[in-house]
């Protein structure tokens, strides 16, 4: 769950050589977001007493809402590659990396500006963590 904020940088047109003079608009807590994943993952690769590779691919469901205009729900994938590996008996360690890709915007035409489109969403993530196993 998030509150994203909108921002728009630009710049009016110059008249008769006039240097233009430049906007930026920034709208805090614009749109509430909620997302949701469901993702699969199996051993690829496993050595004795080593690391495991894992990869995973998954689902992704968001639901985008704003003051004023209908919620939005958008559909999209996700696919991951984990690297994990003992610290211990009891604790292991963890590194991962995930690409989604959500082909639909969040933004409706009608809601944009005559100049801007609307364009397909991507997401990267990068983690590392340490876990309990029990």
């Amino acid at each position: 769950y998030g509150e994203p904020g909108l921002s728009v940088r630009g710049a009016p047109p110059a008249t008769d050589g006039e240097s233009p003079g430049g906007f930026l608009l920034i709208a805090e807590n614009a749109y509430r977001l909620a997302s949701f994943t469901g993702a699969l993952s199996t051993r690829l690769v496993s050595l004795p007493g080593g690391p495991t590779l894992r990869p995973s691919l998954g689902a992704v469901l968001e639901r985008w809402s704003a003051p004023g205009t209908p919620a939005r729900t958008l559909l999209g994938a996700q696919g991951g590659l984990v690297l994990d590996f003992a610290l211990s008996e009891a604790f292991a360690a963890a590194i991962e990396g995930d690409v989604g890709f959500t082909p639909s915007s969040p933004f409706r035409s009608e809601d944009l500006p005559e100049q801007f489109r609307p364009r397909s969403t991507w997401r990267k993530s990068l983690g590392a963590g340490v876990y309990w196993k029990f």
